[in-house]
């Protein structure tokens, strides 16, 4: 998420969310999601059968297999 939305360590470390003399917010735009895919987790071991990555269903920036 961080690549998708160009937020680097070195840059925007340390930098507030919340306040509005911040050049990075977090704030509702009204989009809605329409779908959300669930699927086991990637690139760990432990419990990776478990279901606990959830995703936009076709998000470009998801890493591992596509799921239809």
């Amino acid at each position: 998420m961080a690549e998708a939305l160009e937020i680097t360590r070195e840059r925007d470390n340390g930098k507030s969310l919340i306040s509005t003399r911040s050049d990075l917010r977090i704030v509702d735009d009204g989009y809605r999601v329409r779908r959300v895919t669930v699927s086991p987790r990637i690139g760990i071991v432990k419990s990776a059968e478990r279901p606990l990555r959830y995703f936009i269903a076709g998000n470009a920036f998801v890493s591992g297999r596509r799921v239809h």
